[in-house]
């Protein structure tokens, strides 16, 4: 069902909030229901490439005093009419009660909004639109001063906050925490579920909030992306996809969930079907880079090369252009190609070439061609812009000493100038290239316990550097599935890409 704020009749200039207020309250209210799945849009012709098969009309009125609301429901197909229902609130005290009513007689099994409180209400809608984020998060919080029970106004505050780390969402936690009990079903839910994100909780806990939400409101659309992952992992593949192809019936024009079909499609083998979906979002360009990477899982070179190719086309810089050509001729095999365009291409952008020359660092390494990294390495140096390392090029100097031992090394990434977080993987990929299996495992082993092994390039390296290691039984115990590439210019994406291949005989 779609509702288009802008389309709604508003018969008292002192009550325009409403425009956003009142089907705001419906389309939360509708979302716990198990029929229907609301969505807002901004005009009503876009309803049906959203799924939408019918649209809700809405006045509102003051009539002596009282807010009368009429809810037309129309077809998306026919633009008639199909049932009109009416509601009065005597005050603005009964207004959400009213609505609440409202979404009942549009279907039966619709819930409840989070707040009774028309002034927290008012707040929201003003939050909703303020660019401002302090100002906005000023606006929730406000709101939650004046209803500390609002669960969907918590819900909207941890999200913003999240990003910033749990010092600055913690009490906000802890403040809805000790309200929960208040919180409508689905709100409850969906904190739940956000609290056990937030807090790295085990997946098997992660997964029951999944599927409580699920059964609160069967086409939360979120919902149903998180436990397609959860059964792709398990190895409920058809599972997955039915909760996906739900999941699009519900958001056509969604194409993230139609990559996610397709991600789940490839690590299940069935790169046919996968190219089948991808087909239909090409449009995008991590899209047209997952496909040409399903048709070379599938084994036509020059049919995925022809497809990558109208990926690097669309691409204005031609040296930008050439770095892409140079990653996927490494995927598809050509290693030869790919050094040859990345080492001795005239660049014009000297961090351009620096990028160029240190994707060409790792791929020798993959050759075990040690010297020839450490020349590459020193073109790169050279090419620094104004003399001045980039975390790009501190990295391949740091790849191409990994002669030193285990231990040594280890301390030169630790005491390198660039970002903490990027030191693990350093560490992890540079154990790796240069030979240090044993190593390499144990520093894949803590990004697998970390991930809880749903990450399946972590898998593909952990298995890969154990199987090195010469421990293959152990190795053999690590599901790897085929993965597709939907950036050409991740540095380290044909390292893993080339060992899931090597793994699973693809």
């Amino acid at each position: 069902m779609a509702i288009d704020p802008a389309n709604v009749l508003i018969g008292d200039p002192a009550a325009e909030w409403m425009k956003i207020g009142v089907p705001l309250v419906l389309q939360q209210d509708l979302k716990a229901s198990q029929f229907t799945s609301p969505t807002m849009v901004n005009e009503e012709a876009n309803a049906g490439p959203l799924g939408a098969q019918d649209i809700l009309r809405l006045k509102i009125e003051d009539r002596q005093g009282k807010t009368h609301i009429t809810a037309t429901v129309v077809d998306a197909a026919t633009q008639k009419p199909t049932s009109t229902e009416e509601v009065e609130a005597s005050s603005s005290a009964t207004l959400i009660p009213t609505l609440d009513k409202l979404a009942k007689q549009l279907d039966q099994t619709a819930g409840e909004f989070s707040t009774k409180n028309t002034e927290a209400l008012k707040l929201l809608t003003s939050a909703g639109s303020e660019q401002n984020a302090q100002k906005r998060n000023e606006l929730l919080k406000k709101a939650l001063a004046t209803d500390p029970n609002f669960g969907m106004c918590y819900f909207l505050l941890l999200e913003m906050l999240a990003p910033m780390g749990p010092d600055n969402y913690k009490s906000t936690l802890a403040d809805a925490n000790s309200h929960l009990a208040n919180f409508p079903p689905y709100d409850r839910a969906r904190f739940q579920l956000l609290e056990l994100q937030l807090s790295r909780a085990p997946l098997k806990q992660r997964t029951a909030a999944v599927e409580a939400l699920l059964k609160v409101a069967p086409n939360d659309i979120d919902g149903l992306s998180l436990i397609s992952g959860i059964r792709f992992l398990n190895g409920d593949v058809n599972g997955a996809i039915a909760a996906l192809n739900k999941a699009i019936l519900l958001n056509p024009q969604n194409a993230n969930l139609k990559t996610e079909l397709a991600d789940g499609v490839v690590q299940s083998k069935r790169f046919a079907e996968a190219e089948k979906v991808l087909a239909k979002v090409q449009k995008n360009p991590a899209a047209i880079a997952e496909l040409a990477t399903t048709i070379l899982l599938e084994g036509d070179v020059k049919r995925a090369t022809d497809t990558a190719e109208t990926l690097i086309a669309t691409v204005q810089n031609p040296d930008y252009q050439t770095i892409l050509r140079a990653t996927w001729s490494e995927l598809a095999g050509d290693r030869t190609k790919a050094l040859t365009l990345a080492e001795t291409t005239q660049f014009k952008i000297p961090q351009i070439r620096g990028m160029a020359l240190s994707e060409a660092i790792v791929w020798r390494l993959m050759n075990k061609d040690f010297a020839g990294a450490r020349k590459t390495a020193d073109l790169a140096a050279q090419s620094a812009a104004g003399g001045q390392p980039s975390a790009i090029t501190v990295i391949s100097s740091l790849l191409v000493i990994g002669d030193l031992t285990p231990e040594d090394w280890r301390k030169k990434v630790e005491a390198s100038p660039i970002n903490a977080a990027m030191k693990q993987p350093i560490l992890a990929y540079g154990f790796f290239l240069n030979g240090h299996y044993p190593e390499a495992a144990a520093e894949w082993r803590k990004a697998y316990d970390a991930s809880e092994g749903t990450d399946v390039r972590v898998r593909t390296m952990l298995a890969a550097s154990l199987d090195r290691a010469g421990n293959s039984a152990e190795a053999r115990k690590i599901k790897v599935q085929p993965f597709l590439i939907r950036d050409f210019a991740d540095v380290y994406g044909a390292v893993a890409f080339a060992e899931m291949r090597r793994l699973t005989h693809i």
